[in-house]
């Protein structure tokens, strides 16, 4: 009876975990992916990645607003959100908005704007100048992160 009672709370634990994701709120800020599931991981990320400052050049960030979808059980998320949050904090580009949406395992979170992007893989990195996409950098840059955020920028 234990074993049944033990299990029964156990699938009901998951469920509640699971439904949480699909439903609760997916918009988060920076601190939260660091302080959540795997948030040890972002952070060692976060700490040991080196920003090439140089690469971004002359790149002109004005108008320039960014949407970040994230899996936090993502390896590609995990290594290049934090990436991203540094150089955005690094190049003094923290007036950049930027919307950080989490999402599960399906890509789905229950705000309709992550769903009108189609994001099919994470992290998708999305570009906008004056409110209209201008590039998307999905999963891994080509080359380094700073050097593909100026490419689409500078376009």
């Amino acid at each position: 009876m234990k074993q049944v009672l033990f299990f029964t709370a156990f699938l009901s634990t998951i469920f509640t975990t699971h439904m949480t994701a699909q439903t609760g709120e997916c918009n988060i800020k920076p601190k939260e992916i660091f302080a959540g599931e795997n948030g040890d991981l972002f952070q060692k990320e976060y700490n040991e990645y080196k920003v090439n400052a140089s690469a971004l050049g002359n790149t002109n960030f004005n108008n320039i607003t960014l949407k970040v979808v994230l899996g936090n059980w993502c390896e590609d998320s995990q290594r290049e959100v934090p990436r991203l949050i540094k150089i955005l904090e690094l190049s003094q580009l923290e007036e950049v908005s930027t919307n950080y949406y989490l999402v599960n395992r399906e890509k789905f979170c229950v705000d309709p704007t992550v769903q009108k992007l189609e994001v099919k893989y994470v992290p998708a990195i999305i570009f906008y100048r004056n409110g209209n996409e201008i590039g998307r950098i999905i999963e891994t840059p080509e080359g380094s992160l700073e050097g593909n955020i100026a490419k689409i920028i500078n376009q």
